[in-house]
């Protein structure tokens, strides 16, 4: 099994991004920078998420795809009666990323860890089997 990213979400971190309408620059382009690396046993995912909480963060686990996808909502400013904003670029924020992890894993066999606005997920390569399974023989 490998770990391999989604090419659509990621034609977006390409010069085709541009070309096929997904922005490459602005305050969107640096949400969910992600790191993969390994080692014999797993894969680790470093996911940028700065500024999200465990709550506006959502991992699904759907036909051997993990997404990956975080949504921030506008606070309410309470005891601020009066403030007019001259400018917000702190509104709504909302990011996804999909990674295909193969069809043989479950959400309990994925690990993962917020801290710093890093996103840690441990991924194993290789999932055994359960005892007991049988195979039936085809007959001649």
């Amino acid at each position: 099994m490998a770990l391999l990213p989604d090419v659509i979400n990621d034609l977006a971190d390409t010069p085709w991004g541009a070309i096929l309408g997904r922005a490459q620059s602005g305050p969107m382009a640096s949400l969910m920078r992600t790191d993969v690396s390994e080692t014999p046993d797993d894969y680790r995912l470093e996911i940028e998420l700065p500024g999200f909480t465990k709550k506006e963060i959502h991992l699904q686990l759907k036909d051997g795809y993990l997404i990956v996808s975080a949504k921030k909502g506008e606070k309410e400013e309470e005891g601020k009666a009066g403030r007019q904003y001259l400018r917000r670029e702190r509104s709504v924020e909302a990011c996804s990323r999909t990674f295909y992890v193969g069809k043989d894993l479950l959400s309990s066999d994925i690990k993962a860890r917020l801290a710093d606005g890093i996103l840690t997920l441990t991924i194993p390569k290789e999932i055994e089997t359960p005892k007991g399974e049988e195979f039936i023989e085809i007959a001649d």
